[in-house]
């Protein structure tokens, strides 16, 4: 069947062709050369008036379809790509060129019914096109089912995903959405495909969203692409979840493309808030870091301890919070216990010295806990001022080597009495001896003489009596003192 192509080149109303266009119009054989490239086309090629109705139906669109041209000219485009033109012309309306293309040319996948009932899986390139009659449409179909069919496995497997899995084609246009992404928005996906993904952010950044997508298409500048971040998610009834999106982006035949893969935290955030409500009242201050050593908690008793506020250490690196001599090899410490699990402190409890903001110092009782999320590893501090506790042992201290201070005067003094005792001793004798000489007129004398040598041997027996005492009293203090000296090297980790 030969069709008259003049009927749909442009007039000289509409848009001026190119000097290209002017030599088909005006070279007959040029249009059967036109004629037969279209026809033989390896994908389907379908032209719609203004009125959208077929005026070009090429024989690949026939084996497609299989339908005879012969029933498709003249026909509503609709009944063969239904709803294709009511969203992707939706501007048209809007700007009123009734023969100037409009720009909402593009690519996008939907169904396709055949005339015996059969479902295939197109691409379809959608432009706009001057006609003598005003702006038509031309469509180019690929039939995608065997690529489709290829990529069953995947799919399948993304399918079965316990996460929500939404894909989304270079026109943002949703082209996979699986069961756990109906159950997680309560949309069905016969909703969606081929919808704008839009449709699913939040509607205070929809507006916005396409140009967040185009601009990391162009330029690669996004925040969220190859990571994962925690964002809130509106389902069809209006509830709010909590979610955790990782957004990969792919290529496809020169198109990029982009999966989301998207799984419900809501309880797990609900358990997290409990869980920092209750440790924010605790008495004792906690601080959290994550796998890059940056604070992620600081409560209250934190702040107190410190001396900063939350804001000034959330998103910082811990070792700000660390004394100067070892904030440099802070973080190889850190990342020797996530390798190897070497460290000194992770499961034990010892005092360290902190070290405020306002260069101020005190103690602490520190406990460290390491803790696997997922594949990470991140650190949770528990830290108790014991201050008061290492003043009192200090003071212990002190008053320790006060008394052995004066338990050794009281050793001196001993002595001194045991020195007087025996030359006390030594004159008593010597006065005995002289009594003794004297006869009947010394017997006086030797009587008291008697009584100062017993008085002597007594003061140096309680002399020896206290010296014992006292040095008892000095080795039990010593051993004290030794005990209190391993208590706090033990507790700060010596």
């Amino acid at each position: 069947m030969k069709l008259d192509y003049q009927r749909w080149l442009p007039s000289r109303a509409a848009k001026a062709p190119s000097s290209g266009v002017r030599r088909v119009a005006e070279n007959g054989d040029a249009l059967d050369l036109a004629e037969c490239v279209l026809e033989e086309a390896r994908d389907a090629q379908v032209v719609a008036d203004p009125e959208r109705r077929v005026v070009r139906f090429n024989a690949a669109a026939e084996r497609l379809w299989g339908l005879p041209r012969g029933q498709v000219l003249g026909q509503p485009l609709d009944r063969l790509l239904p709803g294709l033109l009511d969203e992707d012309t939706s501007e048209l309306g809007q700007t009123g060129h009734a023969n100037e293309p409009d720009s909402y040319d593009g690519i996008r996948e939907m169904p396709l019914e055949r005339a015996d009932g059969s479902r295939r899986r197109v691409r379809i390139a959608l432009s706009p096109v001057a006609l003598r009659e005003g702006v038509g449409h031309a469509a180019s179909v690929a039939d995608i089912t065997a690529s489709r069919d290829a990529d069953s496995g995947p799919r399948e497997a993304l399918e079965q995903c316990l996460d929500a899995v939404v894909s989304i084609d270079e026109s943002n246009r949703i082209t996979f959405f699986n069961a756990a992404a109906e159950r997680l928005w309560g949309y069905q996906r016969d909703e969606v495909l081929g919808v704008n993904v839009d449709r699913l952010v939040p509607e205070v950044v929809r507006h916005q969203h396409d140009g967040y997508v185009e601009r990391h298409r162009r330029h690669g500048r996004d925040r969220i692409v190859g990571t994962s971040r925690d964002v809130q998610l509106v389902r069809r009834s209006g509830e709010v979840l909590w979610v955790n999106l990782a957004l990969s982006r792919f290529v496809v035949d020169g198109r990029q493309c982009y999966t989301a893969f998207v799984r419900d935290i809501t309880a797990q955030r609900r358990y997290r808030t409990l869980m920092e409500s209750t440790l924010e009242q605790a008495l004792n201050a906690v601080v959290t870091i994550d796998r890059d050593n940056r604070v992620t908690f600081f409560n209250a008793a934190a702040e107190r301890l410190w001396g900063y506020g939350r804001d000034e250490v959330i998103g910082h690196n811990v070792k700000m919070l660390v004394p100067e001599a070892i904030q440099a090899h802070h973080d190889d410490y850190v990342q020797r216990n996530r390798v190897s699990g070497e460290d000194r402190l992770v499961g034990r409890t010892r005092e360290v010295e902190v070290v405020r903001q306002d260069g101020s110092r005190t103690w602490a009782s520190l406990s460290l806990a390491r803790i696997r999320l997922d594949d990470d590893l991140v650190y949770t501090a528990f830290l108790r001022d014991v201050s008061a506790e290492v003043a009192h042992r200090e003071a212990m201290v002190e008053r320790m080597e006060e008394f052995i201070t004066a338990s050794e005067r009281i050793t001196a003094f001993v002595d001194d009495i045991q020195e007087i005792a025996t030359h006390t001793n030594l004159l008593s004798l010597n006065a005995a001896i002289e009594a003794a000489r004297a006869g009947d007129a010394g017997h006086g004398f030797g009587v008291v003489a008697h009584e100062v040598r017993a008085l002597a041997q007594r003061s140096a027996r309680s002399a020896q009596e206290v010296n014992e005492v006292v040095t008892r009293t000095q080795r039990l203090f010593g051993e004290l003192r030794e005990a209190l000296e391993a208590l706090e090297a033990s507790a700060r980790g010596r």
